[in-house]
């Protein structure tokens, strides 16, 4: 763990320092060549003479000599840890004047010879095989240095003369296997560092004298601590003692600690009274068990503690005990996490905490129930834990007024109501984490009530993408964009199945599918108009009449299936005889005769198929008996005709009371009622049914008029009706 944290921190500073030396070559050629883990065993002759940063780290490199790095003039950055060189002689960088960074970490250096016209910003000779500090004169002159990486087994006050007068930011210390069989615990007494960071060798049990107390240090890191032989303490306390003398120390930093709960706690307590501010233990493992001692609040400097990563080997605990001891610490920061907590309680009192994180645990829903002292919280984080319901987060923090931040991310926090609530309970709050979960319809209203929303992150949820979405999806578009994070690629459909994976900023659902009395209404005024443009049309186009011509159309063809045509053909002549007045003796010879002879229909007509010297009735009877139709052209002047009142007589009488079906009435033009003789009566009743043909006056309606009519007349005569109507003719 300490290898893998020391290098997190070198990549760290590798990071920063490229940076720098970017923007102060910002007006030059940059060339970075990275040819680590390529199983190299020697520095490779192809370098680009322009190159100023070099990896050559995790590769089999033994040695390192002037003519491998003679070419590379520009050279600033040069990486070659991880590799296998046991020794090294400094000049061999004589010739790259503008060399600042070296990382030589993770070999097996045993010793080093110095130069003096190196000055470099960085120098990493930690995790080597040195026996004591490489430390040479000239290293005091290296005046721009920030970070030392040292290792060694033994040290020595002297050691560190060279570099007494140097203000190192900071200074790595890795002390090896064999470190303590000769420790002179004022080794660090004259380092000057604003931060000191020491591994100290992984044996079964911290046995060392080492006054880390360094007088000038600002932060302090101690890594590689096992303290469980003796459950009331060990020696490692009696080196946090010491801490008070250094008035300066405001950081501390436990690493890889293995130890006790009583332990745990008694190194809790010692730095609850020093000057520290900031404490912070990471990579614990706890066994033994727990006594039930008070813990003293008072006299503390401290601002905030963090604990990650506990592994616990007890399963019975008096848990209650240790809950109680982190809710009532009167400090301002307080972060638990990766630690496996199952519960948390409330303060006893008004807590001055104003941040609390306890992410990466397996908190539920029932933590800080009914909890009102936590008033002054501002920040709370319960990321990555087992909460379910958002309604028992709302009514968790109900009480807390100042909450200005809440991160309850990675759960599976659902919510049976409007899924995520707006911001009634949360008067303050301005940055809501609540990504990863399973909100699927966040309300519609959220930042309407969350006015002082800055930040929101709620992707990743399984969103419906239904009605209900779409007023959210709308009220996104009208906040800034830094508003919502991650919008709009982490904010993506998951239902239904035809959206699924489809982003919330392309799904579109219209007002009226999704208002059900407005698509009544629409639908209700679209019937509505529908109705009256047909209306108008069939008015304007004048349908009804093409209706009813359609109409007795069909009906003639019915009727006609209906008599044998074995029967007509042998009684019938002519497909029909016409009576009209002598007044409409124009329109008949030249619209109606015309029309229907063109289709070589034989029409009976007065002037024509009279039979000289027969009496006119008995003619008249004669025609309509041989027409398989009698056509009557009604017009004011057909009823004013004596002729014509003759011929309906006989069709009344012969006709009529046989059935309509022969008969066939032409309106020509219109005829009043009172215009038409009384003896009239079954025309009458004929004309107030309508059953007639109407002729119209558009030429356009003619056409389908003349084709209806001789439909209505279409039989196929015999031959010998024929010779026999020629004959007559």
């Amino acid at each position: 763990m300490t290898k893998t944290n020391s290098s997190i921190f070198h990549f760290a500073i590798i990071f920063i320092l490229i940076l720098e030396i970017r923007t102060q070559l910002s007006n030059e050629s940059e060339f970075l060549v990275d040819r680590s883990k390529t199983g190299l065993t020697h520095v490779p002759k192809d370098l680009s003479l322009n190159t100023t940063i070099l990896d050559i780290s995790q590769n089999y490199i033994s040695e390192l000599r002037t003519s491998d790095i003679i070419s590379l003039s520009k050279l600033k950055i040069l990486i070659i840890s991880h590799n296998r060189i046991q020794y090294l002689d400094m000049s061999v960088f004589r010739f790259n004047q503008e060399l600042e960074y070296l990382d030589l970490s993770h070999n097996k250096l045993e010793k080093i010879s110095c130069h003096p016209t190196l000055n470099l910003k960085h120098l990493d000779l930690s995790f080597n095989a040195f026996d004591a500090l490489p430390i040479c004169q000239e290293l005091g002159n290296m005046s721009q240095l920030e970070f030392l990486g040292l290792s060694a087994t033994q040290l020595q006050k002297s050691s560190m003369l060279p570099i007494a007068y140097l203000h190192i930011s900071k200074v790595l210390l890795v002390l090896g296997d064999t470190y303590g069989e000769k420790e002179d615990p004022e080794s660090l007494r004259d380092l000057n560092t604003q931060s000191l960071h020491i591994v100290f060798p992984t044996r079964n049990e911290f046995h060392f004298i080492l006054d880390v107390s360094v007088s000038t240090a600002v932060s302090l890191e101690l890594s590689n601590i096992k303290c469980v032989l003796d459950d009331n303490g060990c020696s490692f306390q009696n080196v946090l003692s010491k801490l008070q003398k250094n008035s300066r120390l405001s950081n501390l930093t436990l690493n890889n600690i293995e130890t006790t709960w009583n332990s745990f706690f008694m190194i809790l307590q010692l730095v609850w009274h020093t000057n520290i501010k900031y404490f912070s233990i990471s990579n614990v493992k706890l066994q033994g068990r727990v006594d039930f001692r008070d813990f003293d609040y008072s006299g503390t400097s401290l601002k905030a503690l963090s604990i990650h990563q506990v592994v616990n080997d007890v399963f019975s605990l008096p848990q209650g005990y240790i809950y109680k001891i982190l809710s009532n610490m009167n400090i301002q920061h307080l972060t638990v996490s990766a630690a496996h907590m199952v519960h948390m309680v409330c303060p006893s009192q008004i807590s001055p905490l104003l941040y609390l994180n306890f992410s990466n645990n397996l908190l539920t829903d029932m933590v800080f129930k009914n909890c009102a002292n936590l008033a002054n919280l501002k920040t709370l984080s319960l990321q990555m834990n087992q909460l379910k319901e958002l309604a028992n987060i709302v009514h968790m923090t109900k009480e807390m007024k100042s909450l200005q931040q809440l991160d309850v991310s990675q759960n599976s926090l659902k919510y049976d109501e409007t899924h995520l609530p707006g911001c009634g309970t949360f008067s303050s709050l301005s940055i809501l984490i609540i990504d990863y979960n399973s909100i699927s319809n966040p309300s519609a209203d959220f930042f309407q009530s969350c006015q002082k929303i800055r930040s929101l992150k709620a992707g990743n949820n399984p969103f419906q993408c239904t009605c209900e979405l779409r007023d959210f999806i709308q009220s996104v578009g009208q906040v800034s964009s830094e508003v919502v994070e991650g919008w709009p690629d982490s904010y993506k459909c998951d239902y239904p199945e035809s959206y699924k994976g489809t982003p919330l900023k392309d799904f579109h659902v219209s007002q009226l599918s999704c208002n059900t009395a407005l698509l009544i209404v629409t639908i209700g005024v679209s019937g509505l108009v529908l109705a009256v443009t047909v209306t108008v049309l069939c008015i304007y186009l004048d349908l009804p009449w093409y209706l009813r011509m359609v109409c007795q159309w069909t009906q003639t063809r019915r009727r006609a299936r209906n008599v044998p045509l074995e029967e007509l053909q042998r009684t019938v002549q002519f497909h029909a005889f016409i009576s009209y007045s002598g007044h409409d003796s124009a329109w008949v010879k030249n619209e109606l005769i015309p029309n229907l002879e063109k289709e070589d229909k034989r029409i009976c007509l007065h002037e024509r198929n009279f039979v000289p010297g027969k009496s006119i009735m008995e003619n008249i009877i004669n025609c309509i008996e041989k027409s398989y139709k009698s056509i009557f052209v009604l017009s004011p002047n057909f009823v004013q005709s004596e002729w014509c009142h003759y011929e309906l007589y006989f069709a009344h009488h012969n006709l009529f009371n046989e059935g309509s079906n022969n008969l066939i009435l032409i309106l020509l033009d219109p005829i009043p009622q009172y215009s038409i003789p009384s003896s009239y009566h079954k025309l009458k009743a004929l004309m107030a049914q309508r059953t007639y043909l109407e002729w119209p006056k558009e030429k356009s309606k003619h056409g389908l008029f003349w084709a209806n009519l001789r439909a209505s007349i279409n039989i196929k005569l015999m031959d010998k009706a024929k010779e026999i109507s020629h004959t007559q003719i």
